[in-house]
């Protein structure tokens, strides 16, 4: 009976003798996706932390605009407004922590999963050995809370390095000083133990997908495809949506009520178009391969197979568009042509916030589709090589791996577009009348950034066809 020393030991002797290939783009892909994703939890809690202590102590700034845009000198009203707009602050950084959410855990769980499925081969070499499977699963769980606790040290470092940078921005009209974002020591816990969590779980769902025996590793089961209530659930949210948004604005009292429902409908809004994205691109690629030739072929059915891992691949884009036509939208019919100090300042720092919260999610999003892609690659490689036998060139490969991600990148970022006009129609005209240029910007930084994904995968997929292996050695 090994105990989990020996387990160990034999681990990375399998490892350093280099019994399997040991994919070292894999690794700097999840070692870096936990430490971006630690590193950016780290900064958006820190944000938020700023806000609720600012509301707290007010700067002097936001009161000044405040009290400018109150006829006369009532100290209670000024007292309520300060209280109340403050608040709407706080309220609107837990909402950029709320979007963030998704594309966070989502690159957390996917560098967890990609980690133990490129250990899947040596840890079958270990039960071949004669090791015990609850032994290999408790390497492997073992092995992705070290790496992520080493990226979770790296990443604060980073982030306590980063702090003095964010002196440059001001909000409420007061720049922000570095003492402002500094975490307690129990709140970095809290981020630390909840990206540990993240790596359990997804570690633990990705090993019992699999089965790990001495014969190899095969999966349980495959993916199913995604059902047609999703369209029923999406389409009953477009039909609600106007009429609740209506009652909202035609019934609530105060501005932050309003923004409170607003942001709970568009959250739900979003919800639903997330739950239909998987059925509606589905259903393309079933389109696509019945009116495109063999590359499109090969591509769609590679979508079709498991259209939720394709989704959720590029989703968080597809949300990052949405959110930057509503906060543009939002931002134009709220300051409009008004030269009012309040509104100008509010309107200014919505900006901002929108900024930081559009940089953070292009970052995760891409890491994220480089990761899933690149596993991809790798999972794909039998049937790649298979196809070279069969006379398909390394240039209509690059074609089918250019249609099976950008297919999905151009359907996500269109509707994501088209929905965040929809979600935009309560603020009457304005969702026509401002410019889209920014937002037509970002989608065009996203497809640039695809084609260098595109560029490192077709480098990735060009060295695994020069390598002649034997699938049963």
């Amino acid at each position: 009976m090994h105990n989990f020393g020996t387990t160990l030991k034999i681990f990375l002797r399998l490892e350093s003798g280099g019994v399997h290939e040991r994919h070292g783009l894999i690794g700097f892909l999840t070692t870096l996706a936990y430490t971006i994703s630690a590193f950016c939890a780290l900064t958006v809690a820190s944000g938020t932390y700023m806000f609720v202590q600012r509301s707290h102590n007010v700067p002097t700034p936001l009161v000044q605009v405040i009290k400018d845009s109150i006829s006369g000198s009532n100290e209670e009203l000024l007292a309520a407004n300060t209280q109340e707009i403050s608040q709407v602050y706080v309220v609107l950084a837990l909402v950029a922590c709320t979007l963030l959410l998704l594309p966070l855990t989502g690159l957390a769980s996917s560098a967890a999963k990609v980690g133990a499925s490129a250990r899947e081969r040596t840890l079958a070499t270990l039960r071949l050995l004669g090791l015990p499977a609850v032994n290999v699963t408790s390497l492997a769980l073992f092995l992705a809370l070290v790496q992520t606790l080493i990226c979770l040290a790296v990443a604060t470092g980073a982030w306590l390095v980063s702090l003095p940078l964010w002196q440059a921005i001001s909000f409420q009209g007061k720049q922000i000083a570095t003492g402002e974002m500094m975490l307690p020591w129990r709140l970095v816990a809290v981020v630390w133990l909840a990206q540990l969590a993240i790596t359990t779980s997804a570690t633990v769902t990705g090993l019992l997908r699999v089965h790990i025996s001495p014969l190899g590793v095969t999966k349980r089961s495959a993916p199913k495809s995604v059902a047609i209530w999703r369209l029923f659930v999406f389409v009953a949210m477009l039909v609600a949506f106007p009429l609740i948004s209506r009652h909202l604005m035609d019934n609530a009292n105060t501005p932050i009520v309003i923004a409170l429902g607003m942001i709970g409908i568009v959250a739900l809004m979003i919800g639903a178009y997330n739950l239909v994205g998987p059925y509606a691109l589905q259903i393309l690629a079933f389109l696509g391969k019945s009116f495109s030739g063999p590359k499109g072929l090969i591509a769609c059915r590679r979508i079709m197979d498991n259209p939720k891992a394709a989704w959720y691949q590029i989703s968080s884009l597809s949300l990052l568009v949405t959110i930057a036509m509503v906060l543009t939208i939002g931002v134009t019919a709220f300051s409009g042509e008004t030269q009012e100090p309040m509104a100008i300042l509010i309107g200014e720092d919505l900006k901002t916030g929108a900024l930081i919260t559009l940089a953070f999610a292009i970052v995760l999003s891409l890491t994220l589709t480089a990761l899933s892609q690149v596993m991809n690659v790798l999972s794909a490689a039998p049937q790649t090589r298979a196809l070279t036998k069969m006379g398909m060139l390394p240039k209509q490969l690059n074609q089918v791996r250019a249609i099976e991600l950008l297919l999905p990148l151009a359907f996500s970022l269109g509707s994501g577009y088209l929905l965040g006009i929809f979600l935009s129609s309560p603020l009457g005209s304005a969702a026509f009348q401002v410019s889209h240029l920014p937002v037509l910007s970002v989608m065009l930084v996203a497809f640039a950034l695809a084609g260098g994904i595109l560029l490192l995968l077709n480098q990735l997929q060009k060295n695994l066809l020069a390598k002649q292996i034997r699938n049963n050695d």
